[in-house]
């Protein structure tokens, strides 16, 4: 009996250790009823999307010296911060600026409205990174983020994930060019966002590399100074004609897809949040004479 019971001993203390490993993910989830008023209420001018969503972000409580504008060319770019214990960054952003003809509804009012919907999620918990939500006012709106901060900031950020012309349908993906080496950090980017769908008992997300539909790259400036990025979008080639044109509006948005999406995201940023080896990964290099893409 004696050599049964030490087995089982072992076999409790492995059991415990593996639960004690596993890390669940955890987030506050709007229902899909909410997250549909949110993104199909579209506001028209460019100062009425910055004035909705600084409200959004007040009521789901990023106020005070968390939030902040910061003035561009183009407008005042929206920031968000979420402490985290590590000053190790990742910055979700998408531009709110008006893109076409139409009511601009996909592009990109469906990336930007997100922004305070996954903050809302990532507040159920302590993080270990910290994270910014910037809602950018244009193209020009990056470069001025990066030039107000300091070397070291600018080393702490980690990633950018970048959101853009979601709900057309299932959400896609673009890193960097095929015939490119991914980095490590890169590769963590995809990993994750796999195991994120995975936790939905979804399909992994294609990889899809932006077309003419892609008017304001929100990573293009990160991408120079050598900072990870990706681009989360929707945009198949079946749908490649409805950013910017006059068939952007609400009625475009798959209510289904976009809810997806969001889910997709919340199991994303948090699980990117239990990445633990982002500070012994490569810091971003000097600028370079060229971004990639």
């Amino acid at each position: 009996m004696r050599p049964l019971a030490i087995s089982l001993a072992i076999l409790l203390m492995a059991a415990s250790a593996h639960a004690q490993k596993k890390s669940y993910p955890i987030f506050r989830a709007l229902d899909q009823k909410s997250v549909e008023t949110m993104v199909l209420g579209v506001p028209q001018s460019n100062q009425l999307r910055l004035a909705q969503l600084k409200r959004a972000f007040e009521d789901v409580e990023c106020t005070g010296a968390n939030l902040h504008e910061q003035s561009t060319p183009q407008g005042s770019t929206l920031l968000c911060t979420l402490p985290g214990k590590s000053t190790d960054t990742l910055l979700v952003a998408a531009h709110y600026r008006r893109v076409g003809e139409g009511m601009s509804a996909i592009d990109d009012w469906s990336g930007s409205i997100m922004l305070p919907l996954l903050y809302r999620a990532l507040t159920a918990a302590p993080r270990q990174q910290t994270y910014i939500f910037a809602a950018l006012s244009g193209d020009e709106a990056a470069k001025v983020f990066l030039a107000s901060l300091t070397s070291a900031q600018r080393r702490s950020i980690k990633a950018i994930i970048a959101l853009d012309a979601l709900g057309l349908g299932p959400m896609r993906f673009y890193i960097h060019l095929s015939e490119t080496v991914p980095t490590p950090a890169e590769n963590s980017l995809r990993v994750q966002l796999f195991e994120a769908a995975d936790n939905q008992g979804l399909k992994p997300p294609e990889s899809s590399i932006p077309g003419s539909w892609f008017h304001i790259d929100d990573t293009k400036e990160f991408r120079y100074h050598g900072i990870p990025a990706i681009l989360m979008h929707s945009v198949d080639g079946s749908k490649r004609h409805v950013p910017g044109s006059r068939d952007d509006n609400p009625e475009a948005i798959d209510a289904n897809a976009y809810f997806a999406s969001y889910m997709t995201l919340c199991y994303y940023l948090v699980g990117l949040d239990q990445v633990t080896a982002w500070s012994a990964l490569p810091s971003a290099p000097s600028p370079r004479s060229g971004g990639r893409r």
